[in-house]
């Protein structure tokens, strides 16, 4: 989407500028992206694989927070190595501490026999 509608390329060969900017091949301006931001982010409405819908009523507002880079794929910000890791970690030490409680409740048990017995 442009500023002013839909940016048609026709399949020809276009580069698309860090500003936004669309170019045909020779060069000449075809149009510029639309690049805007929610003015309050609780106005968006979640879908499916990772899109938002504008509640109605909701303000749009120019950004300036973007970098437009062609020809290249927008990827996850997230290490999987560290995040696996992570969770492997939280995982033995849930883990751990489960064990722990087992051995207390165990010998509370046999504290609670020995007293009972005597």
């Amino acid at each position: 989407m442009g500023d002013n509608g839909p940016i048609q390329v026709n399949n020809a060969a276009f580069t698309i500028m860090p500003d936004g900017t669309v170019n045909n091949q020779a060069g000449r301006r075809i149009g510029v992206l639309s690049i805007v931001t929610a003015a309050d982010e609780g106005r968006l409405t979640k879908l499916e694989n990772g899109l938002h819908q504008v509640q109605a009523g909701a303000q749009l507002e120019p950004s300036s927070r973007y970098r437009v880079v062609q020809g290249v794929i927008e990827r996850s910000n997230v290490d999987y190595n560290r995040e696996m890791t992570a969770f492997i970690e939280a995982q033995r030490a849930f883990q751990t501490n489960s064990r722990a409680m087992q051995m207390i409740d165990t010998m509370n048990r046999r504290a609670i026999t020995t007293i009972a017995a005597v």
